[in-house]
C-alpha cells in the first residue's frame, strides 16, 4: 500500500499434540483402533491425510478473503527443507552447550505419556466441592475440596526404629492431594507459626509406608494455608522438591506409575487410578482414625487442553534449551526503558547489528518483561510421534553402560562421533525417541525461510507473544545473532459470539467458507456430522449443534461475500485480547453491502448514459442551504481523511 512489493510469507506447523490428538480420535471412531493397533507407516499416512487436507483448506480460506499470500514460498515446518534445517540447529547448539539432558519438574499429561507447553493447559477454575471424571478413569472423584487428616507424632520416649502403635500427639494436615501420602517424606511448617515451634525437628509417622518423616522449618510454607502445616512429596511436586532438596531430604519416591496408576508399597492402592485411589485413601484414614473430614475449597485446576486430563508435576528426563545470554538480549530489544543496573549492564554487553524491535500495541511491552523475569529453560522434548525426531543417541559402552549424549543425523555418524568424544572403539548407540516442541521448528522459521533478516513485520495473535514470537526472537539470537523481524504487530483472538475460543472439540468453530460462499442447512449438518463421525466432537456437541442450526439458520446461511466477513471483523478494534465473532450480526451486515452494491450500480448506470462527458458543477455557497452546506463539509472532511 506504500507502493512497494513486499513478500508475505504463510505456511503452517504442523501442531504436534493437536494434530495427533484429532488423528487419534479419527482412527478410533472410524476403524475402532488405536495408535498401538497400526504400525508407524500407517500412522504417519493418516497424518499426511490429514494435513494436505487441512492445509488445503486453509489455502482456501486464506485466498477467498482477499490475503496477498506468497504460496509459491509458503512453508510447511515438516518438509524435508525444515527438517534439515530444524536438526542442523539442534546438533549446533547441542555443541555449543546450550542443550543439554536433565531430569526436571515438567508439566506432564499421564493420559498422553507426554509433556506439555504452558500454551495447551488451561487453568479451571473449581470454585467448591465438584465431581469430574479424566480420560483413562472410569470413575468420578471429587475435586474443589481440601480434606482434613492426622499425622501421628512420634512420642520422644519411643524406640529410635521400628514400628509404633500409640500415640498423643497429632498434626492435622489440609491437602488437595490427599492421593499422593504415601509419597510423603516430611511435614514442614513456617519458622514464624509459634503454634508449631514445638514440634520442628520431631519426627511423624506415616502409616502408610510405615516410616518416620522429620518435621521441618521453612519459610516457603504459608501459614494462612489450611492448617499451616505442608506435607512434602517431592516425587510430586515441585516446590515440596525444592524444600527437600534443601533439607536433604529424599526426592526420589514415586508412587505413581507411567499411566498415572498407584504404584507404593501399601498393596491395597495399587493398580488402581491416582484419583479413584482419593475414595479409598479417606475410607483408610477413617479405618486408622486420622480422618478429620472435608470442606469446599475453590482453587485452578490445569487441564490439558487437547484431552482433558488433569496435568501434574511430574520429575522425567528431558531435553532442554539453556538461553540465559540470549535470554537478556531477547528482553531488552523490546524493552529498553528503565533498566536497572544490572539489566543497563547486560544490554551494554549485548553485541546485535539491529538492538531495537517495535512490539504494538505497545502495553505488551509490560508482558514481555514479566514473562521473562520468570523465565526458566526451555523444555524442547514431547512424548509423541508426530514431529521433528530428535537427533540424538545414547552412547553405550560394551557392557550396555551408558556414557553420555551425542547430535547426529545419522546412526553411523553418531558412533563415530561417540567414539571420538568417549575415547573407545567399541560402543554402540541408541537412538531417543522423542520428539521436538512444535514450537522449536516455529521458532526457527525467520531464518529458515528467509537469508534477509530482520525481515519488516511479524503479525500474530497474542495469545502465542511468548510460546511463538519471544522465542523467534530468542533462537535468531542464538543462531544468527540477528533479529527476526522489526515490528510485531499483535491482534487479538476471534472468538465465538460468547467470546469463547473457538474449538474444534467444542463445536463453536465457523467456516468462513461458509460465510463467504453460502451454506445450506444441509451442507452445515453435513460438517459437524462429519466432525462427529471422524471423533472431533462428542454426541452431546453434536446434537446440540444440531438443534442450533435448526433453530437459528432454517435456511441456512445466505452468500456473504469476503467483503461482509471482512466488514464484520474489522468493525471490532483488533487489539482487543478478544474480537467476538457474531454470525447474525456479519448476516446483518449483508444487507448494508448489499445497498452499497445498488447504488454502485445505479451510479454507474448514470455515468455511462452521459457517454463519458461528465462535467461536475458544484453550485455557489450563498445558494446552499444549511442541510447541504452540512453535507458538502461531511464530504470535504472524508475526502481529506482518506
Amino acid at each position: 500500500m506504500n507502493g512497494q512489493n513486499v513478500i508475505w510469507y504463510g505456511g503452517t506447523d504442523h501442531a504436534g499434540i493437536a494434530t495427533q490428538m484429532l488423528v487419534e480420535k479419527m482412527i478410533a471412531a472410524k476403524y475402532n483402533k488405536s495408535r498401538h493397533d497400526i504400525t508407524k507407516d500407517e500412522f504417519d499416512a493418516f497424518f499426511e491425510q490429514w494435513k494436505v487436507e487441512k492445509s488445503g483448506n486453509i489455502q482456501k480460506q486464506l485466498e477467498a478473503l482477499g490475503a496477498g499470500i506468497d504460496f509459491d514460498k509458503a512453508y510447511f515446518t515438516l518438509s524435508p527443507e525444515l527438517k534439515d534445517f530444524v536438526q542442523n540447529s539442534f546438533i549446533e547448539l547441542f555443541n555449543r552447550g546450550l542443550i543439554y539432558r536433565a531430569s526436571y519438574m515438567v508439566n506432564w499429561s499421564y493420559y498422553l505419556q507426554s509433556t506439555l507447553s504452558d500454551i495447551e493447559i488451561e487453568h479451571k477454575l473449581i470454585r467448591r466441592s465438584t465431581m469430574m471424571k479424566v480420560p483413562g478413569c472410569d470413575e468420578e472423584f471429587e475435586v474443589g475440596v481440601l480434606h482434613r487428616f492426622r499425622y501421628p507424632i512420634v512420642p520422644e520416649s519411643a524406640p529410635a526404629s521400628g514400628p509404633l502403635s500409640e500415640f498423643d500427639e497429632h498434626l492435622t494436615i489440609a491437602t488437595t492431594r490427599l492421593e499422593s501420602v504415601m509419597g510423603d517424606v516430611g511435614l514442614a511448617v513456617n519458622p514464624k507459626d509459634e503454634r508449631y515451634s514445638k514440634y520442628i525437628g520431631r519426627q511423624a509417622y506415616n502409616p502408610f509406608t510405615g516410616k518416620r518423616m522429620p518435621i521441618i522449618a521453612s519459610p516457603e510454607v504459608k501459614m494462612d494455608f489450611g492448617t499451616g502445616v505442608l506435607k512434602l512429596t517431592p516425587a510430586h511436586c515441585d516446590i515440596d522438591a525444592e524444600i527437600c532438596k534443601k533439607h536433604g531430604l529424599p526426592l526420589d519416591l514415586t508412587i505413581i506409575d507411567e499411566k498415572g496408576f498407584i504404584a507404593c508399597d501399601y498393596e491395597k492402592f495399587n493398580g488402581i487410578h491416582r484419583y479413584a485411589a482419593k475414595k479409598l485413601v479417606v475410607e483408610e484414614l477413617k479405618k486408622l482414625g486420622l480422618y478429620e473430614g472435608v470442606s469446599d475449597h475453590p482453587h485452578w485446576l490445569p487441564l490439558c487442553s487437547r484431552s482433558g486430563d488433569i496435568i501434574e508435576e511430574k520429575q522425567v528426563p528431558q531435553w532442554f534449551l539453556n538461553a540465559d545470554d540470549a535470554r537478556y538480549a531477547t528482553e531488552f530489544v523490546v524493552n529498553r526503558d528503565n533498566l536497572g543496573d544490572v539489566s543497563m549492564q547486560k544490554w551494554k554487553e549485548v553485541e546485535l547489528q539491529d538492538k531495537n524491535i517495535s512490539l504494538i500495541p505497545s502495553g505488551y511491552r509490560n508482558t514481555w518483561r514479566d514473562w521473562f523475569s520468570r523465565y526458566k529453560d526451555w523444555c524442547i522434548s514431547r512424548q509423541i510421534t508426530w514431529g521433528h525426531d530428535i537427533p540424538a543417541y545414547e552412547v553405550l559402552d560394551a557392557s550396555g553402560h551408558a556414557l553420555g549424549w551425542v547430535a547426529a543425523k545419522s546412526e553411523a555418524e553418531a558412533k563415530q562421533l561417540g567414539q571420538e568424544k568417549f575415547s573407545t572403539s567399541n560402543v554402540t548407540v541408541r537412538k531417543d525417541n522423542d520428539v521436538l516442541d512444535t514450537w522449536f521448528s516455529s521458532a526457527l522459521l525467520p531464518i529458515a525461510i528467509s537469508k534477509d533478516v530482520p525481515l519488516n513485520l511479524m503479525e500474530t495473535g497474542h495469545d502465542i507473544l511468548f510460546f511463538w514470537v519471544a522465542r523467534m526472537v530468542l533462537m535468531s539470537i542464538l543462531l544468527k545473532n540477528r533479529l527476526p523481524f522489526e515490528r510485531i504487530l499483535l491482534h487479538g483472538m476471534i472468538c465465538d459470539q460468547n467470546g469463547k475460543k473457538m474449538s474444534k472439540s467444542k463445536g463453536n468453530v465457523i467456516d468462513p467458507m461458509h460465510v463467504i460462499n453460502g451454506s445450506t442447512l444441509d451442507q452445515l449438518i453435513d460438517s459437524i456430522k462429519t466432525s462427529f463421525e471422524d471423533g472431533a466432537i462428542s454426541e452431546k456437541i453434536f446434537t446440540g449443534k444440531l438443534q442450533e442450526y435448526l433453530r437459528n439458520l432454517p435456511r441456512g446461511i445466505e452468500i456473504c461475500g469476503a467483503d461482509v466477513l471482512r466488514m464484520s471483523l474489522l468493525q471490532s478494534d483488533f487489539k482487543d485480547q478478544k474480537v467476538n465473532f457474531d454470525l447474525q450480526k456479519a448476516l446483518k451486515k449483508r444487507v448494508f453491502v448489499n445497498k452499497m452494491h445498488q447504488t454502485v450500480r445505479f451510479l454507474m448506470m448514470k455515468f455511462d448514459q452521459m457517454d463519458g462527458n461528465i462535467e461536475l458543477k458544484l453550485p455557489e455557497v450563498e445558494e446552499l442551504n444549511r442541510m447541504e452546506r452540512w453535507i458538502y463539509r461531511r464530504l470535504a472532511d472524508l475526502i481529506q481523511e482518506t
